[in-house]
């Protein structure tokens, strides 16, 4: 079976963010949309064991499919409710640069991106 084809993160642009929840300092889960209108989830859960946030949010790729962002964003579980091939990879929360609302747009610095394994 041949391996998925990578996926290209949407690094070095900004973000429009559609949807937010689980505030704390950042938003938590964001769907954002890209400069091709590709949605983008990142979901930084909560670690029960470290009783803290994630450092860093996993980043998936939702395509152009507006109701699957929906089902997504709202569901408890968000690698059940992607394709396994969503998953694009992890960046360090502290490489999100956030608009001084912080809740409009969001910036993807490249240095940490780290992707999914092949």
């Amino acid at each position: 079976m041949n391996a998925p084809a990578p996926i290209s993160p949407p690094i070095l642009q900004w973000l429009r963010i559609s949807a937010y929840s689980g505030f704390s300092d950042v938003p938590r889960r964001i769907v954002a949309l890209d400069r091709e209108f590709v949605f983008w989830l990142f979901d930084c859960a909560f670690d029960d064991d470290a009783d803290d946030y994630s450092a860093d949010y996993a980043v998936y790729r939702i395509g152009i499919d507006s109701m699957l962002a929906k089902h997504a964003f709202q569901s408890l579980s968000v690698p059940d409710a992607l394709p396994s091939d969503a998953f694009a990879g992890t960046v360090p929360v502290a490489n999100i640069e956030f608009d001084a609302t912080v809740r409009n747009t969001l910036f993807v610095h490249t240095r940490r991106f780290v992707a999914r394994a092949q």
